[in-house]
Order: structure tokens, then sequence, then C-alpha cells
């Protein structure tokens, strides 16, 4: 596997850019790491890249790795259920100041 890995780096490259890898990996991200719950994560992810505002202050939503108006995924940490797509900055608020 580590030859494979280094003699196919752009291969490699060009596939983990791919829409279908980008759509898995945030998915497994989501379900591993924040373990959100859901019955369709396909539709979820759909419902996620076609939101371009923030669901509660109506802000334009970004992508990227840093900024105040970044798309976040709002959920439940007790119940891994989603709430909606937030600004980062809303999503970082008190879930009780924000309704």
């Amino acid at each position: 596997a580590m030859e494979y890995r280094k003699n196919n780096q752009d291969k490699i490259r060009l596939y983990n850019n791919t829409p279908e890898r980008i759509k898995g990996l945030t998915i497994s991200r989501w379900k591993n790491r924040y373990m959100i719950v859901n019955n369709d994560f396909d539709s979820l992810y759909d419902m996620y890249k076609n939101t371009n505002f923030c669901n509660f202050c109506g802000v334009e939503l970004t992508t990227g790795l840093y900024g105040a108006t970044k798309k976040s995924l709002d959920h439940n940490h007790t119940t891994g259920l989603v709430n909606g797509v937030l600004c980062r900055g809303c999503n970082n608020r008190d879930p009780l100041n924000r309704h």
C-alpha cells in the first residue's frame, strides 16, 4: 500500500478532490466525529450543499476553513439530530439565546 501511494500520488490527489470523495469524507466525519444521527445522509448532504444562507440570521454562507460566515451543520450534541445549517457565528452561540 505504501509503494502504491508513493507511485500514484497524482492519481490519489485527483481522486481525493472528486465530488464523490468529498461527499463520502464529509458524511463519514458527520457520523464518526460529530455523532450525527440521520436516516438519509445523501439527502442531508444535498440539503447542506444547497443551503446558501444561515437558517438563523440569514447571512450568506461561505466555504473554507475560517470565518464567522463559514457553513456549519448545527446539531444537538446529546441526541445527534440535525437542527439546520448555520453560519459559524450563530453555531457558536448558546442555543438558548439563538431561539
